[in-house]
């Protein structure tokens, strides 16, 4: 699957699809943070006012007050997922840092 009919997908189930061919598994939850060094986070938390693990569990962005509970849907890719999962940002934000 190239990157842009990856672009494409709309469908739950085919961003699904996916996610489980670029990860080898479906994610349970896109509210499940990706785990890192604890003083990486903590760090983090400092610098942005908020724990990432709480705002990623809450369905919440990191860099903006916009994005409240997001879901799959809400993200271009299985890529923008993943990068939700590392980083808490939404799909906008996301955008603006990445281009």
């Amino acid at each position: 699957m190239t990157m842009s009919e990856d672009q494409n997908l709309r469908t739950p189930t085919e961003k699904s699809n996916l996610y489980k061919y670029l990860y080898g598994g479906v994610p349970e939850d896109i509210h499940t943070p990706t785990e890192k060094n604890p003083v990486l986070d903590a760090v983090t938390s400092e610098l942005m006012g908020k724990d990432r693990r709480t705002t990623i569990g809450n369905g919440g962005c990191m860099t903006c007050d916009k994005a409240y509970n997001l879901t799959a849907e809400d993200f271009r890719d299985a890529l923008s997922i993943r990068e939700y999962q590392i980083s808490g940002m939404c799909q906008e934000c996301q955008d603006s840092v990445f281009g």
